[in-house]
């Protein structure tokens, strides 16, 4: 949790273009949803999205709901689990996607991400000074 001397910060964020679900092949435009660490920050010039963190997808839930799906194969399965608990990035490269960013250029009044969580630059300001590569991200879908 980002927070302050005030308490925790909230900000307006898009999701992917099909925001409700959870998130199980490669360029289906949902996001992800769970528990995650922050694998890694782009600052400007890194990113063509201002600023990003990427994030730990798949985890362990993601691989096993993959697998039973038919998605993934197990060996597929094995590895994302066995990088999940040493603490690395699974591969980004399976049949479920990857390379999903908390990033900028706009939280917009729509979700219009590939599976991303879009937020406003001023907040990508605000958040990257303040967020470490191994803090946990909490991604849940909401619909209004």
């Amino acid at each position: 949790m980002v927070s302050d001397e005030a308490g925790p910060l909230c900000f307006p964020v898009a999701l992917g273009k099909r925001p409700q679900g959870p998130k199980t092949v490669k360029d289906n435009a949902s996001t992800p949803e769970g528990w995650y660490h922050i694998a890694e920050k782009r600052d400007v010039g890194q990113t063509s999205f201002y600023r990003g963190f990427l994030v730990s997808y798949p985890n362990e839930a993601d691989a096993d709901r993959a697998l039973a799906l038919g998605v993934i194969s197990a060996g597929t399965h094995d590895s994302i689990v066995a990088a999940s608990r040493a603490g690395r990035l699974p591969s980004q490269g399976t049949a479920m996607g990857g390379s999903i960013l908390l990033h900028g250029l706009g939280s917009f009044p729509n979700n219009w991400t590939w599976g991303c969580v879009g937020a406003d630059n001023e907040t990508m300001d605000v958040l990257f000074p303040r967020v470490r590569v191994g803090d946990p991200i909490l991604i849940v879908p909401w619909a209004p």
